[in-house]
């Protein structure tokens, strides 16, 4: 796994999809990944305030936060924060 810092957030319910931009040995990544599934995940790992109202993502409640993180084929496979481990 690596370690990340997590830098920003940006998806559509259209299209299913999300990136999140990953901080790693100084070099920021963007991540596919599927958006639905990645905000439960990121509000169960940081928290009810990660999701707004509208059920939009408050990219600020995640700002900084330290995770590690797989890839598998370009998506993300893997989430859970540097605390847990």
């Amino acid at each position: 796994m690596k370690h990340g810092i997590i830098r920003g957030f940006e998806g559509t319910w259209d299209s299913g999809i999300a990136t999140l931009s990953l901080e790693h040995d100084g070099v920021t990544e963007r991540v596919l990944c599927d958006n639905g599934p990645t905000v439960r995940c990121l509000r169960d790992l940081f928290g009810d305030e990660v999701i707004s109202d509208g059920h939009t993502v408050n990219v600020k409640a995640l700002l900084g936060k330290e995770v590690l993180y797989e890839v598998d084929g370009g998506m993300l496979t893997a989430l859970t924060p540097v605390e847990d481990v």
